[in-house]
């Protein structure tokens, strides 16, 4: 299946009747799929919390060798999200709003743990909202020490929680795009925080990506 969306929406389809919906033609109950299932292409993720649906985990994805996986107001298991690009084919990766992946402790996934399991080392694109990370010098140090095997061409990433604009070391995030954006005019970097008075900051990060790399590489 090249095209397909896999939404659990309580409103729409009731507690115990998630569907899956195929490209833009086939909508079904996803308890009534009698095969297992392989995704290629695209994945999308939707209203689907596995931290309290348990017993409703995705128990029939065969193979799934997409190159895009959206989440959109899903809780993800770790374990879930390694089944799923266990292949390591996914360019494009987007985690939207309320939205994250968790440990079996329940504690959140931030993003530099989401680069270091190595799933993604094709990845180009990335988009990660607030609710995905939280803002922390201790998470931009993780960040900063991260090589993806591929250089991003497209990132945006919404920073949740605050952080004192005095206590923010911007070098970290600086070494995490120098080492890992691609170097080129087309490219787009863009940071936002929850914290407003810290924004100028991470502007400012990138401002100075484009003066120092990027004009330097041209």
């Amino acid at each position: 299946m090249s095209d397909s969306k896999f939404d659990r929406s309580r409103f729409y389809y009731g507690e115990n009747n998630p569907k899956l919906l195929i490209g833009d033609f086939w909508d079904e109950n996803y308890s009534d799929v009698q095969h297992l299932l392989w995704h290629t292409d695209k994945l999308q993720i939707m209203h689907y919390n596995d931290r309290y649906l348990e017993k409703s985990r995705i128990p029939k994805f065969y193979r799934c060798s997409i190159k895009e996986l959206e989440l959109y107001k899903t809780v993800l298991s770790v374990n879930d999200f390694l089944l799923i690009t266990a292949e390591k084919q996914i360019q494009r990766f987007t985690i939207h709003r309320d939205s994250w992946i968790w440990y079996p402790d329940y504690s959140k996934v931030d993003i530099a743990e989401i680069f270091k399991f190595e799933v993604m080392p094709k990845l180009k694109f990335l988009v990660c909202y607030r609710s995905a990370t939280n803002c922390t010098n201790e998470i931009f140090e993780k960040l900063s020490k991260i090589q993806l095997q591929t250089k991003l061409s497209e990132f945006y990433i919404k920073f949740g929680n605050a952080i004192p604009e005095n206590e923010f070391k911007g070098e970290y995030l600086f070494e995490f795009i120098k080492n890992n954006a691609e170097q080129k005019k087309t490219t787009v970097i863009s940071f936002e925080a929850y914290n407003d008075k810290l924004q100028p900051f991470l502007h400012e990060i990138v401002e100075r990506w484009e003066d120092e790399i990027l004009k330097v590489s041209e």
